[in-house]
């Protein structure tokens, strides 16, 4: 086993902060927050106090088109200019084996790097650049570049990246090879129709990608989920489209979406979990939806089990609540603990911070509750994921063995 492991960025791997709503003030950002809800509250009033809402509604709907493309504008061009401090930072990505051994290291200068990880393969992007570097256990493979600036990236397990960039009046989805050379494959969403993709994925074998879409609908802000399809078969359909789910969240925020494996999507919204079969190519409208009444905090998951962190009714503070692909509750753990980081490896659930770590295993039972010595930026399952954990800071890397 090995460590992605990058420097100058957030590297807990833990989702934090998602219950406040983050798809939704993600999209009233580029909106632009005051305007658009102003011109709601209007709509509606003036529904009410006379009979014009035919008109009224088209009315609306063009102001809050032309507010949404002001703001972007405004927005890429704050994010282009001006600032003394949007300068380039030199940085490194390195690959870690589990004797602490680094396999190699990537030098880049990115203002915003982000990163995005799947199987073997990982893509560092320059959010809001046009740069990005796709790696391997080998090292770099090859570096694409893109006209217009990158807003998210992703990788499929195989390597074939993703890239989404955005102009003034729509956002586009660039696929590229490991090598980084162009597929000559992209998608185009205009945002005052199609809508504005919040997060992606791309499956496993990187044939299809899943959306997060945010759109206006009758002067209110909506979600869904689409789907689109790279192989033979999407070249035979519209803008490669094959599926969208608009009904199952009409009243959510889908704020992250990740294929778990290569049969089941999760997507995480701001009221719970919606698990997504994807056996076929066309995915499978019976969806398994998992509510979540409290306010989630965090959010982890890997190829089996999808978890939630919220805040606990029962006198801890927090409650960690895993979910099987099937929707059905693994465990359950009540906690008092300080944690900034969370993560499931392997049967272990893993909770971390700069000085401190707790594991559990499935059952709920507390495997590991100790102190370091050392800052502690990333915890790790131990080699082949026997009874140890691994580790890493940004000047040491040790493995601890479990009782």
């Amino acid at each position: 086993m090995c460590l992605w492991y990058m420097f100058s960025t957030n590297r807990s791997g833990t989702e934090t902060g998602f219950g406040a709503c983050t798809a939704r003030n993600n999209l009233e950002h580029l909106m632009g927050k005051t305007k658009s809800k102003r011109w709601f509250s209007v709509s509606r009033r003036r529904r009410r106090n006379n009979g014009r809402g035919y008109a009224i509604a088209i009315l609306t709907m063009a102001v809050l088109i032309v507010v949404l493309l002001i703001a972007i504008v405004v927005v890429l061009i704050r994010g282009n200019t001006g600032n003394p401090l949007n300068h380039a930072k030199v940085a490194t990505a390195d690959y870690i084996d589990a004797s602490g051994k680094t396999i190699w290291t990537q030098s880049y200068e990115m203002k915003t790097p982000i990163i995005n990880i799947n199987g073997d393969y990982a893509v560092i992007a320059d959010q809001q650049g046009n740069e990005m570097y796709i790696c391997s256990k080998e090292g770099c493979t090859g570096t694409a570049k893109t006209q217009l600036p990158i807003t998210k990236a992703a990788v499929s397990a195989r390597g074939v990246a993703a890239a989404v960039v955005e102009d003034s009046t729509a956002s586009y989805i660039f696929y590229f090879k490991k090598d980084g050379e162009s597929l000559g494959i992209n998608i185009k969403m205009l945002l005052s129709g199609d809508g504005y993709p919040v997060d992606i994925a791309l499956s496993p074998d990187g044939k299809q990608i899943v959306m997060s879409v945010m759109y206006m609908k009758n002067g209110a802000l909506k979600n869904k989920v689409a789907f689109y399809d790279f192989s033979e078969i999407g070249k035979n359909v519209n803008n490669r489209f094959i599926a969208a789910f608009e009904e199952e969240f009409d009243d959510k925020m889908v704020g992250r979406i990740r294929y778990l494996n290569d049969q089941t999507v999760c997507a995480f919204s701001d009221k719970g979990l919606t698990f997504i079969s994807v056996k076929n190519v066309i995915p499978d409208t019976n969806v398994i939806y998992v509510p979540v009444e409290e306010e989630i905090r965090s959010i982890c998951y890997s190829d089996k089990y999808a978890a939630v962190i919220v805040d606990s009714t029962s006198g801890s503070p927090y409650r960690l609540d895993v979910y099987n692909t099937d929707g059905k509750k693994v465990t359950s753990i009540d906690f008092d603990y300080a944690y900034t980081g969370a993560l499931i490896d392997g049967d272990r659930l893993i909770l971390y911070n700069e000085e401190s770590c707790r594991v559990y295993n499935l059952d709920g039972h507390e495997k590991f509750n100790g102190q370091f010595d050392y800052s502690v930026s990333l915890v790790r399952a131990g080699k082949n994921r026997t009874n140890s954990l691994i580790t890493a800071g940004s000047e040491v890397m040790k493995e601890i063995k479990l009782r």
